[in-house]
Order: C-alpha cells, then sequence, then structure tokens
C-alpha cells in the first residue's frame, strides 16, 4: 500500500494547489475542500503531518510527472520534421523557446517541457531547442531523455559545447562517471573558459580515482589488518584463486628489492598491490585510460614492481608511457610482470606499438 498512499498522497497535494491557483470559482473550491476531506479520511492521510509528509511525499508534484510522461512520445514526433521551417515558423518558435527559458526560471519545468517541444515541432532543425529541452528532462530527472536530446543537438551541430555539458550532467546524475567526465572534457575543448566545466571536470575525476581504488574491496574493521584499507574484509580465499595474482605475488616475492623493505615501505607497496589487483580484476584498457593511467601507472614503476630497480627522470617517464601503449594495445598485465629485464619489456612493448594491436 506504500506506493498508493505515495499517490494519493500526490494528488491530495494537487487538489490542494489548484484551490489555492485561483483559477477556480468558490463553489468548485468548495467542491475542492470535500473531495480532499474524503481522500483523507478512506487513505488515513493529512498532508500537513510531519510523518505523512516524510512517508508520502515524493520528489515532483503530480502534474509535471504526467507531462513529462505524456510529452515524452510527443518529443519523439517531433523530430521527424522533413522540412525547413519557414520564417514565420521559426519565429513562432522562437517564441515558444523564450516562454520555456521563463518557465525555466519560475522552476515551471513542465511547462518548459512543453513549450520547448512546441518550438521543436515548428523548427526540428535548431539545436538550441533540443539542448534547452535536455536541461527540462534532466531538471524532471528524466536523464535518459536528455541524453537523447543532447545527442540530437549533437547530431545538428557537433561543436555545441553546452549539449556536451549537459550530457555531462546527464550522466552524472546516472553514476556513470566515465562518460560523465568525456562529456565535461569535450566541452571544455570547445569552451575553454568555461569555470562550470572545469568544475565539473574534476569532479568527475574524483569520482572516478575514488571508483578505482574501491573496486574490489570491502570496508570495516578487522584487527591488525587496519594499516590495509580496503584489505581489511577481502576474500583472499576467491583472491588468491586467480592464476594472475598468484603470478603477481610470485613474481614480487622473487624481486630482491621485497626482501630490503621497511615495515613503512610494506604498506606502501600493498597499498599499491590494491591497485595494481583492481586493474587485473577489471581486465579492460579503458581502466588504464583518462586520468587513471598516469597516476597509477607512475605508482608502478616508481615503487619498481615491474622491474627490479626504480625509474627516475625523462627515463622513468619513457616507461611509464610505453607501459600505457602496452596496456592500452590489450597486452595482459602478466607478460609485464612475469620479466624483471627491463630492456626486455621495453622491446616487447615496442614489438607491441609496432604491430599496430
Amino acid at each position: 500500500m506504500a506506493d498508493v498512499h505515495k499517490l494519493v498522497f500526490s494528488i491530495l497535494k494537487f487538489l490542494e494547489d489548484q484551490k489555492t491557483s485561483g483559477q477556480l470559482d468558490d463553489e468548485a473550491v468548495e467542491s475542492l475542500e470535500v473531495a480532499v476531506q474524503c481522500l483523507e479520511q478512506v487513505y488515513k492521510i493529512n498532508t500537513s503531518e510531519e510523518e505523512h509528509v516524510r512517508k508520502y511525499m515524493v520528489p515532483q508534484n503530480l502534474l509535471d510527472m504526467f507531462n513529462a510522461q505524456l510529452l515524452e512520445t510527443e518529443s519523439d514526433l517531433a523530430t521527424l520534421s522533413l522540412h525547413e521551417a519557414t520564417p514565420e515558423q521559426k519565429e513562432e518558435a522562437e517564441k515558444y523557446k523564450n516562454k520555456g527559458n521563463d518557465f525555466m526560471k519560475e522552476e515551471k519545468y513542465s511547462d518548459a517541457l512543453e513549450s520547448y517541444t512546441q518550438a521543436i515541432k515548428l523548427d526540428g532543425k535548431n539545436a538550441v531547442y533540443f539542448c534547452n529541452r535536455a536541461a527540462a528532462f534532466s531538471k524532471l530527472n528524466k536523464h535518459q531523455q536528455a541524453i537523447e536530446d543532447c545527442n540530437r543537438t549533437l547530431t545538428i551541430d557537433p561543436g555545441y559545447s553546452k549539449a556536451y555539458g549537459r550530457l555531462g550532467i546527464a550522466y552524472t546524475a546516472l553514476e556513470d562517471h566515465e562518460s560523465a567526465y568525456e562529456c565535461y572534457r569535450k566541452a571544455l575543448e570547445l569552451d575553454p573558459d568555461n569555470q562550470s566545466y572545469q568544475n565539473n571536470l574534476e569532479i568527475a575525476e574524483q569520482k572516478l580515482k575514488d571508483a578505482a581504488v574501491q573496486a574490489g574491496f570491502n570496508a570495516g574493521p578487522a584487527g591488525n589488518l587496519g594499516a590495509f584499507g580496503g584489505m581489511r574484509n577481502m576474500d583472499f580465499g576467491s583472491l588468491f584463486s586467480d592464476p594472475n595474482i598468484v603470478n603477481m605475488a610470485t613474481t614480487m616475492m622473487s624481486n630482491p628489492h621485497c626482501k630490503e623493505l621497511t615495515n613503512d615501505t610494506v604498506l606502501e607497496e600493498a597499498h599499491t598491490t590494491r591497485l595494481l589487483i583492481s586493474k587485473i580484476r577489471k581486465r579492460q584498457a579503458t581502466f588504464f585510460g583518462h586520468v587513471m593511467r598516469r597516476e597509477k601507472l607512475e605508482n608502478l614503476v616508481t615503487t619498481g614492481m615491474l622491474e627490479g630497480k626504480r625509474s627516475r627522470g625523462k627515463q622513468r617517464e619513457k616507461l611509464i608511457e610505453g607501459l600505457a601503449d602496452w596496456l592500452k594495445a590489450g597486452k595482459s598485465l602478466e607478460a609485464i610482470e612475469a620479466t624483471k629485464d627491463r630492456k626486455k619489456w621495453r622491446t616487447m612493448i615496442a614489438n607491441a606499438v609496432k604491430q599496430g594491436t
């Protein structure tokens, strides 16, 4: 009954809004009051009671939800414009767009959505109308529809930075931070001075970093393992049944560098191992792309896990870039881990790149 009560609560709120809208005469308002009292009595709901507000109130009002669903179908039909709009149609479409902008400022998002849709019906080849409607969809939590409108915008105008920015907002709301990062990056590329794009790009970057650190690990207390952070509740039985992990551990333990580590360095290596384990389990080249690639690979090379000694300066930078190309080419980490000779694996990388794989 919880969903039914939420629906009834939304209906009651709608009726109360209608009572104060000024669009009804006194007799109609009295009739609404009777209807409200009957619904409250039947469903034992009081819209002014704090507990009921907390339990049954939903983020959007009933009219917004209804209009958004109704216009969702209409919006698809509105994109099928097969003719060039006449000057008169373009002028009328601009009026609807301006109305939509005013509704957005007043936070009347369903009305804005309807206005933008009317503009699109008149001129379905105007990128601005689709992009503005995407913003209205986002405000109504219709993020997939916002993405579709942004893509339509970019079909018309591939260089429209605002469409990429709004795509990023929609992907962020859907917690697709990798796609959001790419969209903000493209938006900033097209509009380098836009501080909003820069801020959102940094937020998406941080989300990717947080997800990478936490991938495959559980949190929680575990006695003396507290220093290992996310490794505390790891399922070590299944972890070390993975041949990739066993191979990596064997390679590390045979490395003379590991035998000379101090306690502090052990913890540092353990942290790096967590990152490497996460990467191996992901097994996707995209994980090493974007903002994560250089930071994590630099950590691996710096700690000397992939070769018997450390590398510094420009030489280290070349190793990092070479390793990145190796991974991007789809080559396995095990092949790199299994060799200690720097020249050998650098040659392997060079060959892989030459092959264009």
